[in-house]
């Protein structure tokens, strides 16, 4: 046990992540050349953040996810300025802030399936077709206060 401990220990650090509430992001299906290789997607989705966000790049919490041969990526940003100095503090060394959901994009999935994800704010929907990118995400917020009835209505 100790070894695995050890072996685990000596790797690399994991990257640092910051998830936010999803709602904080939008999120847009991006159509990608079937055949594209990583840096081609990368170049693709930034392209297309220029054409879908009035704010330049620079100017965003951005990522994106896609697997080989998907024709589509899943984009998601969100404008710096809506969070505060205090909100950012900590994030300086973050290598990507991200919607929560997107901790569960890589799960195995069959071919027409709805996830829900609940959060402390609201509800999030992530519905896969038959490929590996989801087809469509949906993100309702409720309010603290929320009564099962509201959460069953958001569902």
């Amino acid at each position: 046990m100790t070894k695995l401990l050890d072996l685990i220990k000596s790797g690399p650090p994991a990257p640092r992540v910051v998830l936010l509430p999803d709602h904080r992001f939008f999120v847009r299906l991006v159509p990608v050349t079937e055949t594209a290789t990583p840096a081609e997607v990368a170049s693709q989705v930034e392209l297309a953040l220029e054409t879908l966000s009035p704010f330049p790049p620079a100017q965003l919490y951005h990522g994106y996810y896609w697997t080989p041969g998907a024709t589509q990526a899943l984009v998601f940003a969100s404008y710096r300025k809506r969070f505060s100095a205090e909100q950012t503090a900590g994030w300086g060394q973050a290598e990507l802030v991200a919607p929560a959901f997107t901790a569960l994009l890589g799960v195995e999935h069959e071919p027409a399936t709805t996830l829900l994800f609940p959060s402390a704010d609201g509800l999030t929907a992530l519905y896969w077709d038959s490929g590996t990118i989801p087809a469509a995400v949906r993100t309702c917020t409720l309010a603290a206060d929320a009564t099962d009835a509201d959460r069953a209505l958001a569902r």
